[in-house]
């Protein structure tokens, strides 16, 4: 009895697996699934009257206040026996057994599954078991991330503003390709403005941040995340930012002004440049020549 009730667990974990994958960030990922084993009907018929579509099988009787699989489409009947069809509440019937959202083809009532475009809004609703998606996910066989409206499912597109999404605590921007809805990373020009986007998780940078193989440091702006160049003040300190590319300049001279080896702005000390010595006061300009 034990090893059987240790083989059901074990196939429960299996199912659950199989169901839905999630990333080390934390994204849900859902590929191409297993479909669940529900009968499927092919022996009846297919009748409408004034108040729907129905199915009889041979033997007269008729699904009611149920999920069933005809010919290798699904549908849900009422308690009535018709078929359901539009937006539907409605508990699974497959391995995600939770209340979801679930769309059935205005005509001829068979769920949806997929990418669908439903009043000129897109959806993603599971390749499996049809329920709706929502949050930030990553679907489909490229890999790609979207962001569904936590209450609404459809894809939302542009800035957005989400606390928790993959690995990231406390909220964060995010930006979706105005196009197709995928989520962008990386260096990103919006509107003119450089911005950078954590190339896992996707969310915006702020602040001073070593970016890239190269090492070159970048200041994003604090508030909005815009990278910023020219000369900043981080932190009682001043840093040059080239305007060519905003990557912060070190050991390197700006005009009368010495940038060191951590991008501070000499001032008030001296220090060797080059074999030689230099003496520098509060506003950052040479007072000593060598």
């Amino acid at each position: 009895m034990k090893r059987r009730t240790l083989f059901l667990i074990q196939l429960i974990l299996l199912v659950g697996l199989l169901a839905t994958l999630v990333t080390q960030d934390g994204i849900s990922v859902h590929a191409q699934q297993i479909r669940p084993q529900i009968t499927n009907h092919t022996d009846g018929q297919w009748i409408k009257d004034k108040k729907g579509w129905w199915y009889k099988y041979p033997d007269g009787s008729f699904p009611r206040n149920q999920w069933q699989q005809i010919n290798g489409r699904y549908y849900f009947f009422n308690v009535n026996g018709y078929i359901l069809t539009g937006w539907q509440e409605l508990d699974g019937f497959g391995y995600y057994k939770e209340r979801s959202w679930y769309y059935f083809d205005p005509e001829n009532g068979d769920m949806k599954t997929g990418w669908q475009n439903i009043k000129g809004k897109w959806y993603y609703l599971d390749p499996a078991e049809g329920y709706m998606l929502n949050g930030v996910q990553q679907v489909g066989e490229n890999g790609e991330c979207y962001y569904f409206h936590d209450k609404n499912g459809d894809m939302q597109t542009g800035w957005q503003q989400l606390t928790g999404a993959g690995n990231h605590e406390g909220p964060a921007w995010y930006y979706f390709n105005p196009t197709d809805g995928s989520m962008l990373t990386g260096w990103q020009n919006i509107q003119g403005k450089w911005y950078y986007f954590q190339p896992i998780d996707g969310y915006m940078l702020t602040g001073l941040h070593q970016i890239g193989d190269a090492g070159k440091s970048y200041y994003l702006n604090p508030v909005n995340g815009e990278m910023l160049t020219g000369w900043q003040q981080i932190a009682d300190e001043w840093y040059y930012f080239a305007t060519e590319d905003g990557s912060m300049l070190s050991n390197a001279w700006q005009g009368s002004y010495y940038l060191k080896e951590d991008g501070k702005m000499a001032h008030s000390e001296t220090i060797l440049i080059n074999g030689k010595q230099y003496t520098f006061n509060e506003q950052g300009l040479v007072t000593t020549n060598p």
